[in-house]
């Protein structure tokens, strides 16, 4: 919730996937130029498929907009003269909470993952519980161990196709 939308490694580029996606509603393909291209287009199809399906109602009625090329940079990124040079973009006012526009539909994406999240550990709690039925507390230790490595925390709360993933590579 706290990381601006856009901000996470590689967001822009998966947005722009479900973009894609959501617009001509097939995956993207290589041809002679891949200028129009997303810049995540070499990934796999799957999870884009499954979020641009999910947003797609939601779209309908209103409760999230999907469109492309609403990012400004910030000329001062990294700029050590500049105080506040940390965000790559500059954010308007919609990406305040309660969020609107194209940060709505960021933070939805990002929930849906952090449910994706939410199921992995949960996969890994019965797995542990089936390898050792007689530890009661080893799958509480194992989940919560692998809960809170930052990175996974960190991957799972922003838009990625890395959560799906993961979770399948759990089951």
């Amino acid at each position: 919730i706290f990381t601006p939308a856009f901000e996470a490694p590689d967001e822009e580029g998966h947005y722009e996937y479900v973009a894609y996606y959501n617009k001509f509603n097939k995956i993207p393909v290589y041809k002679n130029d891949a200028k129009e291209l997303p810049a995540e287009w070499i990934q796999p199809p799957f999870y884009y498929i499954i979020v641009s399906n999910i947003l797609q109602p939601l779209n309908n009625f209103g409760l999230c907009e999907i469109k492309t090329n609403t990012l400004l940079s910030n000329p001062d990124f990294k700029n050590p003269n500049v105080s506040n040079n940390s965000s790559m973009f500059l954010h308007a006012d919609e990406e305040k909470f309660p969020f609107k526009g194209t940060a709505r539909t960021v933070h939805l994406l990002r929930f849906f993952n952090v449910i994706i999240g939410t199921a992995t550990l949960l996969i890994v709690f019965g797995i542990c519980r089936k390898i050792f039925p007689d530890a009661k507390m080893l799958p509480l230790f194992v989940t919560s161990l692998i809960a809170f490595i930052p990175q996974f925390t960190f991957i799972n709360s922003v838009l990625s196709n890395d959560p799906l993933g993961i979770f399948f590579t759990t089951l």
